[in-house]
C-alpha cells in the first residue's frame, strides 16, 4: 500500500499518520528554537548553509533521521 505524502510520514518511530507527526514537529520546532537560542550570544556567526543543515538535523533529526539537516 502506498500512502498519499500529506497523509502520512516515515518516522523514527514508524509510518504514522500526519496528525500525530505534527506533535512530534513541535517539539522539534521546540528543540530547533532551543538550538538557535543557544548560538544567539556566539560572535561573527554567519547563516550558512551548512548551519541552516545544523539547524534542521537539530530540529528534526529525531523524528526523521533519514533525512533531516541533509541537503
Amino acid at each position: 500500500m502506498i500512502f498519499g505524502a500529506t497523509s502520512y510520514k516515515d518516522t523514527k518511530f514508524g509510518i504514522i499518520p500526519r496528525n500525530k507527526s505534527i506533535k512530534l514537529e513541535i517539539e522539534g520546532i521546540t528543540k530547533g528554537l532551543h538550538f538557535i537560542d543557544n548560538l544567539a550570544g556566539k560572535r561573527n556567526l554567519s547563516i550558512t548553509p551548512e548551519l541552516i543543515k545544523q539547524i534542521h538535523k537539530k530540529s528534526f533529526g529525531w523524528i526523521f533521521p533519514k533525512w533531516a539537516g541533509k541537503g
